[in-house]
């Protein structure tokens, strides 16, 4: 009994699956491409593929939603902003090919986002689960030219990985063709080139933790590069460095982006707050084994009790009489009196 209480209180501080069960027999696994690239006006396939382990089922359906799963925009023909430009797999390839990927098509730099698929069969109750998101970064041609004659290219590192706390730098170079003198400028954008967050000391997010390369580095140096200081979970996004020339008229150029990846600490634990929550568990471990050792304490003297080793005395001290001791001691005592009846 003592162990099957301690099975109990094991289990009791293990952590949930990441799947989803229905009476511990059906779950669902759902997986999405993190990073998909696309060029302004292609078409492009978000993949979802998923499994059923435990029983067949053939009543389903998937979902697609962007920014927000489940609450977020749903991706259907219903939207008039995807209406006309979506395809969906059909049921065949749903059921049989075990897949929920959809296909956008005539793409928008607006179109950049996460993008979310979610799927859900009814077995003996309704059961969903959805991918960890894709990422899809929509970006528009590498050069931007005026009258033919001037153009500007900038370059991007695809995918940049930091550690949460750190400084990290996004380069972003750039080079002109066809003219030499010229008012400039560079913006950095997040998420969306343009319509995005802009990257600067005025948005109160990103004030104190930005670096800029000077006018210098920018002119001659051809770096339009910023650096993050500090950088935290939520910095984890798609980054834009946009380039400006006054040349008569504006013209622009923007990279491809960058995917800034920030990841915890390794050694995040060690801090105060790692130390707390080791305190808190260890505190707990050590009452769960605490209460073990007082349970078996407790059980060890009672089953000597039963046994006649240990006398319980109540008050004024008693004499208990053990059975080898009773004709022994009184060749009349009572036949009906209690094994551990107390003699005055």
């Amino acid at each position: 009994m003592m162990g099957a209480v301690h099975v109990l209180l094991i289990l009791g501080v293990l952590p949930g699956s990441l799947l989803q069960t229905v009476n511990n027999t059906q779950t669902i696994h759902v997986w999405q491409t993190p990073i998909i690239w696309a060029t302004e006006g292609s078409s492009v396939t978000l993949p979802c593929d998923y499994r059923i382990i435990g029983e067949n089922a053939s009543n389903g359906s998937y979902k697609w939603y962007r920014h927000i799963v489940r609450y977020g925009v749903e991706i259907s023909e219903n939207n008039k902003y995807f209406s006309g430009r979506l395809s969906r797999v059909d049921q065949d390839q749903f059921i049989h090919g075990r897949s929920a990927a959809i296909t956008l098509h005539g793409v928008e730099l607006s179109d950049s986002g996460m993008y979310y698929c979610e799927v859900t069969f009814q077995i003996s109750q309704e059961i969903s689960k959805d991918g960890n998101g894709t990422f899809l970064n929509v970006t528009g041609s590498l050069l931007q030219t005026v009258n033919n004659t001037q153009t500007i290219h900038v370059w991007q590192t695809p995918v940049i990985c930091a550690t949460e706390g750190s400084s990290v730098t996004l380069p972003c170079d750039y080079r002109i063709i066809g003219v030499n003198d010229s008012i400039r400028a560079y913006k950095w954008f997040r998420h969306i080139v343009r319509y995005g967050v802009e990257i600067s000391e005025n948005n109160k997010y990103f004030s104190g933790r930005l670096s800029r390369v000077d006018e210098d580095q920018f002119i001659h140096g051809r770096s339009a590069a910023i650096t993050l200081h500090s950088v935290e979970l939520l910095d984890s996004g798609m980054y834009y460095c946009e380039v400006t020339l006054q040349i008569g008229q504006q013209i622009s150029g923007e990279g491809n982006g960058t995917f800034l990846n920030v990841t915890a600490s390794a050694n995040k634990g060690s801090g105060p707050k790692g130390h707390l929550s080791l305190y808190i568990h260890g505190g707990f471990v050590g009452g769960v084994l605490l209460l073990s050792l007082l349970s078996a304490v407790v059980y060890y003297m009672y089953t000597k009790q039963v046994s006649g080793h240990f006398p319980v005395q109540y008050g004024e001290p008693a004499l208990y009489v053990l059975p080898a001791q009773r004709h022994q001691e009184d060749a009349n005592f009572p036949e009906e009196m209690d094994l551990y009846t107390v003699i005055p």
